[in-house]
C-alpha cells in the first residue's frame, strides 16, 4: 500500500501543513534569538553547548588581549609618533606629486 494510494491529495497537504507546523515550533522553541548579538557571543553560545573547548579558549584569549590593549590604551603610548603635519613637506621623501591624480 503506497502513500499515494492512501491518502487524496487533501490529506497529503494537510500532512505536509502539520510537518511545518512542528518544526516551526521546534524552531521557535529550542533555537535562540539572535537579533541585535554580535557573531562573537553566538559563537561562544553554540561552544558552551557543544563543550568546544577549542573555541571557548580561543575566544578567551581573544578576551584577554583586547582587555591588555584596553589598558593599553588608557595608560597611553609608549613612544610618540612624529605627526606628518609638523615635518617640513622638503623633508619628505618625494615630495612632488606626478602622475595623472596630481
Amino acid at each position: 500500500l503506497s502513500t499515494a494510494g492512501a491518502m487524496s491529495w487533501s490529506a497529503f497537504f494537510f500532512m505536509m501543513s502539520l510537518v511545518c507546523l512542528i518544526v516551526l515550533m521546534f524552531l521557535y522553541y529550542f533555537l535562540p534569538e539572535t537579533k541585535c548579538r554580535p557573531l562573537e557571543d553566538m559563537s561562544v553560545y553554540f561552544a558552551e553547548i557543544t563543550s568546544d573547548r577549542k573555541m571557548l579558549d580561543a575566544e578567551a584569549r581573544i578576551t584577554r588581549e583586547r582587555v591588555a590593549k584596553a589598558h593599553a590604551e588608557e595608560t597611553g603610548p609608549i613612544f610618540e609618533p612624529v605627526k606628518a603635519r609638523s615635518v617640513p613637506r622638503e623633508a619628505l621623501p618625494d615630495s612632488r606629486v606626478t602622475g595623472t591624480m596630481a
